[in-house]
C-alpha cells in the first residue's frame, strides 16, 4: 500500500505518529500530497512542519484547542490549515476522528501561475483555525471516504487533492510580506514575456529575436 511522506521531526504526521494518535489509513497521492485519517483523544502535540496541512475534523473536537486560542474549539465539520514553518501547540480532549491533507509547498507555485497569473511568492498560506468552508470541507470528506488501496480511488483522491489545493489558493491565500522577494520578474513584464513567447512558438527563438 502507498505510504504516506517521511516527514522530518516536527512535521504533523511524524509527531502523529508518536503521541496517543492513532492512524487508521494513508495514502501518497502522487504530486507531493499525502493524505491520513487519525483518531485520537487527551493529548498534547507541538508542530512545526515542513510541509502544509489542511485538516477536517469528522467526529468529535469539541474539546480540542490550540493553547494560544484556547476559547476556539473544534467540530464535526470545522476546518484547520496549518502552513509550513508555523508552529502550533494543540490540546486534544475527547475521541475525535479527522483526516489530513499533506502537501509540499511548491505544488502551490504552478496553481498560483496558472489560476491566478500571479507570482507565487506574492503569496503566503494563513493559518486558519476550526473555520467554515463548505466547499472545501466537502472536498476533503469526499477523500476521506475513498479508499486509496485501489488505484481508481488513488485517482479521484488526486484529484480531489488538487480541487481542495485550488480552492485554498482562490479562497484563502493572502500577500506575503514586503520585503521578502527578491529579483524576479515584475508581474506585467512576466505576461508580456509569457504572451511573446506563446505568439512566437511555431518559430525558433534566440537571443537577438
Amino acid at each position: 500500500m502507498p505510504t504516506a511522506p517521511s516527514p522530518s521531526s516536527g512535521d504533523v504526521f511524524d509527531v502523529l505518529s508518536h503521541s496517543r494518535a492513532r492512524l487508521h489509513r494513508r495514502a501518497a497521492l502522487g504530486d507531493g500530497m499525502a493524505v491520513a485519517q487519525w483518531s485520537n483523544s487527551f493529548d498534547a502535540t507541538r508542530y512545526l512542519p515542513g510541509h502544509h496541512t489542511l485538516s477536517l475534523y469528522l467526529r468529535g473536537g469539541h474539546g480540542t484547542y490550540r493553547e494560544d486560542a484556547p476559547a476556539e474549539r473544534g467540530a464535526p465539520g470545522k476546518l484547520c490549515l496549518m502552513p509550513a514553518g508555523h508552529e502550533v501547540n494543540w490540546v486534544v480532549g475527547s475521541e475525535q476522528h479527522f483526516v489530513h491533507l499533506y502537501f509540499a509547498p511548491e505544488r502551490l507555485a504552478p496553481l498560483a501561475l496558472r489560476l491566478l497569473d500571479r507570482e507565487p511568492r506574492e503569496l503566503a498560506l494563513p493559518e486558519l483555525n476550526f473555520c467554515d468552508d463548505p466547499e472545501l470541507g466537502a472536498h476533503l470528506a469526499r477523500l476521506a471516504a475513498l479508499d486509496c488501496s485501489d488505484a481508481g480511488a488513488r485517482l479521484a483522491a488526486n484529484e480531489l487533492g488538487h480541487a481542495a489545493l485550488a480552492h485554498v489558493l482562490r479562497r484563502h491565500a493572502g500577500r506575503a510580506p514586503r520585503g521578502t522577494i527578491r529579483g524576479g520578474l515584475a508581474p506585467a513584464l512576466r505576461r508580456r514575456l509569457v504572451d511573446w513567447l506563446d505568439a512566437r512558438l511555431d518559430r525558433p527563438v534566440t537571443v537577438g529575436a
